[in-house]
């Protein structure tokens, strides 16, 4: 219909220059309150991309978010975002930092970690785990105790308990830690479990493991 506003307009899927040039004409007429939203919506949908070019518009598109809006609620989802993508990108050392900004921002707001997907602990002891630093291990221990403090988040969103059960496996393994083997035997059992938690949303919450993750469980759980 004519004259119907177009709602897709922050939601871009590729970025050009004439893409660039309609959506900050758009954001400079939304009002200033909805502006931080719409930066991190775009955002969401260029991090998804398979350009690399698109991505780093993405990540260009969530420091504005956080530089722009320093104050507004949506800062600590930008951080978690831009901490996933730099980790996705195998930039460990960055993602750390904004992983740990993050956990700043969370600690400092009235709400905590309302607005993010509640698993920033787990999510930067998995790039520490990776990376595999001085003193990373130790707390990737500490930030998973933290992370299981949360029993219904791991009860119920069980492809969160797979990756935090994953994630003990591969500590225990570093470790030299006999207790590996069964960790990792756990963790398969997460991942075999197919009913869903949710009836209205079958696919919410449930365990998906990769190939590759299965395979490495596997071969620790096999050790005596």
């Amino acid at each position: 219909m004519a004259g119907t506003p177009d709602r897709d307009w922050f939601r871009a899927v590729s970025w050009n220059a004439d893409i660039a040039s309609a959506f900050e004409a758009r954001l400079a007429r939304a009002r200033l309150t909805n502006r931080p939203q719409y930066l991190r919506i775009q955002a969401t949908h260029l991090l998804e991309s398979v350009n690399a070019n698109n991505r780093i518009v993405g990540r260009q598109l969530l420091r504005r978010v956080i530089t722009e809006f320093p104050e507004n609620f949506q800062v600590k989802s930008a951080w978690e975002q831009l901490g996933r993508s730099l980790a996705e990108e195998s930039r460990l050392d960055d993602s750390v930092e904004a992983f740990r900004k993050a956990l700043l921002v969370c600690s400092e707001s009235p709400t905590g970690n309302s607005g993010t997907s509640a698993t920033i602990e787990l999510q930067l002891a998995e790039v520490l785990i990776e990376r595999a630093g001085p003193g990373d291990l130790e707390e990737s221990t500490l930030l998973l105790d933290i992370a299981a403090k949360d029993r219904q988040l791991l009860k119920q969103f069980r492809n969160v308990a797979f990756r935090y059960q994953l994630a003990r496996t591969r500590i225990a393994k570093r470790s030299a830690d006999p207790a590996a083997p069964k960790l990792a035997r756990s963790a398969l059992q997460i991942a075999a479990e197919t009913a869903p938690t949710f009836s209205r949303h079958p696919s919410v919450g449930r365990p998906d493991a990769a190939q590759a993750e299965i395979e490495e469980l596997r071969r620790i759980a096999s050790k005596h």
